[in-house]
């Protein structure tokens, strides 16, 4: 993993050895839940997986697949996630022009809804990131 200019050599398990724009790495402060040893993803859009983002660890070792918030229909979220969380984290992306959030996806056939109970919340301009565990009393005293 070295900087090569503007970008960073990731040998990833699953893709191969990538160069990735530094631009597309953000920075986790407290890592994310379950990984905590790793602090900086890079979130890589590779066409066949489209609309798919990979969120890739720079190790290489840790591959997740995340879609914008933005592109998720509202109905295919579960019923808590519709109605209690997804007003909510759009408002907050509204609210903060620099900022987007990421579900990450379970690439399991017998889950038929989406859950936001764990988005992915960026700020794309200081290259930020935090996964949040949100509940319904978290979010409504934010």
């Amino acid at each position: 993993m070295s900087n090569v200019s503007n970008t960073t050599m990731i040998d990833s398990r699953v893709f191969g050895p990538m160069g990735i724009e530094n631009t597309k790495i953000i920075h986790f402060p407290k890592g994310v839940p379950g990984l905590d040893s790793e602090r900086n993803f890079a979130f890589v859009c590779i066409e066949e997986y489209q609309p798919l983002v990979w969120m890739i660890s720079q190790s290489g070792l840790y591959h997740l697949p995340v879609i914008p918030l933005t592109l998720i229909d509202s109905e295919d979220l579960d019923e808590e996630s519709r109605e209690d969380y997804y007003p909510q984290l759009m408002q907050i992306l509204n609210d903060n022009p620099n900022t987007a959030a990421y579900v990450i996806l379970k690439l399991n056939p017998s889950i038929k809804h989406i859950s936001l109970k764990a988005p992915i919340v960026v700020d794309v301009e200081l290259l930020r990131g935090e996964q949040y565990i949100l509940d319904y009393i978290t979010m409504q005293s934010t």
